[in-house]
């Protein structure tokens, strides 16, 4: 998996006729619907942040691009600042932005790989996880974020 961040793999549907199924791994081979699955796909973490910008049309651009391009797979940031705002709070509109990205993946015939967080403090990173959970992130390590089982249980509802 990439660098320092934790992923999710979700996906959009092949198609809206095709049945909804998740990739799986057995070794280090990925399967879907039990045959093994191969990928070219394209990194844009930005494209929730440009839909909650009103730039649709930019986020459209991209998505169809990989579409005629044959990719089958679209990673893109399912956190930001501020999103979550605090433990089960989450502004509607970002939800949205992410939303947007999603369906249109979807209607694209992409699969989405989400990613849940990272390590920068500026994108609700390990400090504000644990200064939620234990009330102070003040000396504290990013070991400490995995270790807390406080943390562990916000995030799991997070989730």
């Amino acid at each position: 998996m990439a660098g320092a961040e934790v992923l999710l793999l979700l996906l959009a549907a092949l198609s809206h006729a095709s049945a909804v199924s998740f990739v799986y791994s057995s070794g280090s081979q990925l399967y879907s619907e039990g045959k093994p699955f191969y990928f070219m796909g394209v990194n844009a973490y930005w494209m929730p942040a440009s839909a909650s910008f009103d730039e649709q049309a930019k986020v459209d651009q991209v998505l169809d691009a990989a579409q005629r391009l044959g990719l089958r797979v679209l990673r893109t940031w399912a956190f930001n600042e501020k999103f979550p705002l605090s433990p089960g709070v989450y502004d509607a509109y970002k939800g949205k932005s992410l939303d947007y990205v999603i369906t249109g993946a979807a209607n694209r015939g992409l699969r989405v790989v989400l990613a849940i967080g990272n390590f920068w403090s500026h994108y609700v990173g390990p400090e504000t996880w644990l200064a939620w959970a234990e009330g102070s992130a003040a000396g504290k390590t990013v070991t400490d974020f995995y270790k807390s089982s406080a943390v562990a249980s916000l995030y799991k509802t997070h989730i």
